[in-house]
């Protein structure tokens, strides 16, 4: 068995790449892999549940990028959830009772509609350098009792990373839910 790291180097980046994987003629779709700012992610093992030689497949779709997706339109903005400013680096406390904590910028497949492919991942996401902060301030914030690993994928971390934050969040007593 491959370890999910090892898919993840071996991810496919790149448009041509991924219509070639599945039996499509990249030259046979226009203006495919043209939009700046979110980098293509796709694990082969995802890719091998893609119907070959089917551009409408689901699961193409959902990492393809398409020309549709970069047209201005009224009412879209790149912050819908309003996630850029936050109270510490990587605390997005947007609820009452609980924070999200941005534990991991990256996900194992970037999916084209993200709702956070604007977010500021190099400086939005909680250091372990952090932590200690974090903890200061939910302390502090005692109507928090829910404490949301977020991200990307937090499961990405590596195990002594997650061990390290949940013995961290373990230590404030108001906090009765960690997900």
């Amino acid at each position: 068995m491959i370890p999910w790291q090892q898919h993840l180097k071996q991810a496919i980046t790149s448009a041509d790449e991924l219509l070639e994987a599945v039996g499509i003629e990249p030259a046979s779709v226009p203006e495919r892999d043209r939009a700046p700012g979110f980098p293509m992610r796709v694990p082969r093992p995802f890719v091998s549940r893609m119907q070959p030689g089917n551009l409408q497949d689901p699961l193409l779709r959902q990492v393809l990028s398409d020309q549709a997706e970069w047209q201005v339109a009224p009412g879209f903005v790149p912050d819908p959830l309003k996630e850029h400013q936050s109270v510490l680096p990587g605390v997005l406390h947007k609820y009452g009772s609980r924070v999200l904590l941005v534990f991991r910028g990256g996900c194992a497949v970037n999916c084209r509609y993200c709702f956070r492919r604007h977010y500021p991942y190099d400086e939005g996401t909680l250091k372990t350098r952090d932590l200690r902060a974090v903890v200061e301030y939910l302390s502090r914030e005692t109507g928090v009792n829910e404490v949301i690993l977020s991200g990307g994928d937090p499961l990405m971390a590596d195990d002594d990373s997650l061990a390290t934050a949940f013995s961290a969040l373990a230590s404030v007593p108001t906090i009765r839910g960690l997900r």
